[in-house]
């Protein structure tokens, strides 16, 4: 019973990290320094929009038409639609319920390091210790204020994949087993794909790594080569079949994206820079959230002890390894060689590279444990085995730092809180494990006081580095002209080209936007807008349209879209935050600093045109009868080409009078279909065969897994 009380209390400590997001989580975190968070710009809005669909049309979205004229909303790995535990942001308020979500997959991550770390054989204080540092590592705090919140749900599976991998090698158990770590990065990549490459790689390089350090297993089991392999193909199989609803739906729909034309540079994008290093002694307070990984300076010092401590060395090497590798890819474009390496076939997909550093921090959390379960033991001067003392090394660091910090403050005449907090944690740091090693404190008390050094350091860092907005403020930006805009009679789109109506307030008042803020872009939409809008584009952009500066508010002042071919994509409203003198653009109201403008040229969402493609004014709009997501229903007049101001994609059909008809592209961009003469109804209907395949293999994978988990048939004997 004693024992069963202490884990439980164990298990309340891996709460402390996340007290320091309760007084914010009914509302917005964003980082310091910035007035955009993908939290309100894309988690929020989506979630919304798949909420209410399913709240008013009782029907789960496959297609969005809130942003970019229309686009696939499944496929998309922002919607969220296929990762079961995001749904449970759906019972909330909106972003309480994302951030709730959010909090429990950092708890779940720290269950899972602790799980993971335990399996490793290492102390239970050592393991919570462990946790509890992961789930504090500011990186994931200032990926949080960023709003990156399925990055931050992939994450926290990372410790969990190698638990299982663990467990798996120790041999024996039941089938199920055998196959959970390509489930569970089946899992990762419906989170965030993004993350499914890097925990992926270093699952992949973790199952090798085990086998040549323990090439038998456990006693008397013993596997092949072919063994091996098998089993790895197996889990890859499995992991590819729970993922196959997202999987197979986003491969096609990023062919088709502006994301299949990356060059090397947009892929390295925001690569660290060389100078960052300075990161791991001292925090970058108020940095940009890619270039921050600083560890807290005990768990950075206790990882620097190992390297010269020989027993840590000799098995932790592979971790080692996965911090140097993952620094070198984090620089990217710094390095020579790392653009050709981001061209390999699944790399080529991935984009900035720094987003490696949460496999480097991991590692340094992996190492530092190691330090730590050296100085909870009984025997810490036989454990070391050393000619010098790691002391001496954590000297050198120390000297080195207040060398930096010395010069600074000669050469500038001050210091920034960065330097100021690095080095008194460092300081702190190094005078705490001297205590321990020169046996000043019991291990007992040098624990809890390790504990709260990386409580009070990376909690501290990790709150300087998001500032709070709360929800009445960032849902009410735009809300004047958002409001205005939904009075207005019929169905049309607004463009804006200075970003007047965030996402977030948009899709509340019900605004269709022919621009928008996705990673996923159709190539032929993208190229489209840009003769459209008249903002040439540069590059890959995960805005459309692009911004020339970081003031998205001016950017574009200066460039004239074509409101005809606005006109085509039913925009009748622009919204700018400048002036927009233009023949056929007229100013109808004006709130704050964005102005209204009326599009004389506008067409209506649907209508019937002549077939021969002339006489392009010669035309008669069709009635809406219903609208949904995944069906519209439309009453048309022929004879002639009726045109659906929406986006051509494989897996829309159309019937027509309950006849299956053939959609013809129009603009190389809009559905169309040819209608005899007469009065006609015309359904069109979103149903991609892709998607109904994918869930049948996940489910057909579940199956078979849950019959494992179930039946003897699971017992496994190697």
């Amino acid at each position: 019973m004693r024992s069963r009380r202490t884990i439980d209390l164990r298990f309340l400590l891996f709460l402390l990290p996340l007290l320091i997001y309760l007084p914010f989580v009914g509302g917005y975190l964003y980082p310091v320094n910035s007035e955009f968070s993908d939290l309100a710009i894309s988690h929020d809005p989506y979630t919304y929009f798949l909420q209410q669909s399913i709240i008013r049309n009782g029907q789960i979205p496959l297609w969005q038409n809130s942003i970019l004229s229309g686009a696939p909303f499944a496929a998309n790995p922002l919607s969220g639609v296929f990762y079961p535990p995001g749904w449970l942001a759906l019972i909330f308020s909106l972003p309480l319920g994302l951030n709730i979500m959010a909090l429990a997959h950092l708890l779940w991550g720290g269950v899972g390091m602790y799980l993971f770390l335990r399996r490793i054989n290492l102390r239970p204080a050592t393991a919570c210790l462990g946790a509890i540092a992961f789930e504090a590592l500011p990186k994931l705090a200032v990926h949080f204020a960023a709003g990156h919140l399925t990055l931050i749900y992939a994450v926290s599976w990372t410790p969990w994949v190698l638990w299982a991998e663990t467990r798996r090698w120790e041999g024996g158990g039941r089938w199920d087993g055998r196959i959970l770590p390509g489930l569970l990065v089946g899992m990762i990549f419906l989170a965030d794909p993004r993350w499914a490459v890097y925990s992926g790689l270093l699952w992949a390089v973790y199952a090798v790594w085990l086998r040549m350090a323990h090439p038998v297993g456990l006693p008397g089991i013993r596997r092949s080569f072919w063994q091996e392999i098998g089993g790895m193909a197996l889990q890859a199989m499995a992991g590819g079949a729970l993922a196959a609803p997202l999987l197979l739906s986003m491969m096609q729909y990023a062919q088709l994206s502006t994301r299949s034309l990356m060059t090397g540079a947009d892929r390295l994008a925001y690569s660290l820079p060389p100078a960052r290093l300075l990161g791991l002694l001292f925090p970058d307070i108020g940095g940009y959230a890619e270039w921050i990984f600083y560890p807290g300076a005990l768990i950075l010092s206790l990882a620097l002890f190992g390297v010269f401590a020989p027993g840590i060395r000799r098995r932790c090497g592979l971790w080692y390894g996965v911090f140097i590798v993952m620094v070198i890819w984090a620089m990217g474009d710094n390095i020579p060689g790392v653009e050709a390496l981001a061209s390999l076939p699944g790399l080529d997909w991935l984009r900035v590279p720094s987003r490696g550093l949460f496999l480097a921090g991991f590692a340094l959390i992996v190492l530092a444990v190691q330090a730590v379960d050296m100085f909870l033991g009984d025997n810490l001067e036989n454990d070391l085995e050393a000619r010098l003392d790691p002391i001496l090394y954590l000297t050198g660091m120390f000297g080195f730092a207040l060398l930096i910090v010395g010069g600074i403050r000669v050469l500038s005449g001050a210091l920034t809180i960065k330097f100021i907090w690095g080095t008194a944690a460092l300081t702190i740091a190094f005078v705490w494990i001297l205590a321990r090693r020169r046996g000043w404190i019991s291990a007992q008390v040098w624990w809890v006081g390790a504990l709260i050094l990386v409580l009070a350091d990376c909690g501290g860092v990790s709150v300087l580095n998001f500032q709070p907005r709360s929800t009445a403020e960032v849902q009410s930006e735009g809300k004047e002209a958002a409001q205005y805009l939904s009075e207005q009679p019929g169905q049309f789109r607004v463009y804006s080209p200075s970003y007047s109506l965030p996402q977030q307030t948009a899709v509340r008042w019900g605004l269709e936007l022919a621009d928008g803020v996705d990673p996923l872009q159709l190539k032929s939409y993208a190229q489209y807008m840009t003769n459209a809008s008249g903002i040439p584009a540069k590059g890959y952009s995960v805005t459309l349209p692009a911004y020339t500066n970081e003031d998205v508010h001016s950017a574009n002042q200066g460039f004239f879209p074509d409101l005809r071919l606005l006109g085509r994509l039913n925009v009748k409203y622009v919204a700018a935050d400048f002036d927009m003198n233009l023949a056929g653009l007229k100013l109808l109201a004006r709130f704050g600093n964005t102005r209204i403008y009326q599009n004389a040229m506008v067409m209506p969402r649907a209508w019937v045109e002549p077939l021969d493609g002339e006489g392009n004014n010669l035309w008669m709009p069709a009635l809406i009868e219903s609208w949904t997501p995944n069906r519209i229903v439309l009453k048309a007049e022929g004879a002639g080409l009726l045109v659906l101001s929406e986006m051509d994609y494989s897996g829309w059909v159309v019937r027509i009078d309950n006849a299956p008809s053939e959609i013809v592209p129009v603009d190389g961009l809009l559905r169309g279909v040819k209608l005899e003469s007469g009065t006609h109804l015309v359904e069109f209907v979103f149903r991609p065969v892709i998607i109904y395949v994918g869930i049948g293999l996940a489910v057909l994978v579940m199956m078979v897994w849950l019959w494992l988990l179930t039946t003897k048939k699971g017992e496994y004997r190697g």
